[in-house]
């Protein structure tokens, strides 16, 4: 099974998974399919606000132009 970002949005406060994106402050793809994303959270049991820290590898599964 794959991870996606959901497995990952877990509230440091209170442990929760019901938290919302509210926020970008970086996001960066490397020539070395490696990449970081780096988002604002906010838990929406306890109101307490995060951010989220994630390296990734990643794949391109297709490209076009327009």
């Amino acid at each position: 099974m794959k991870e996606d970002i959901y497995n990952f949005m877990i509230c440091p406060h209170c442990g929760s998974d019901d938290v919302v994106i509210y926020g970008t402050d970086e996001i960066e793809f490397d020539s070395n399919n490696t990449g970081h994303y780096y988002v604002d959270c906010r838990c929406k049991d306890c109101q307490k606000y995060f951010r989220l820290y994630l390296e990734f590898d990643y794949t391109i599964t297709k490209a076009w132009t327009r």
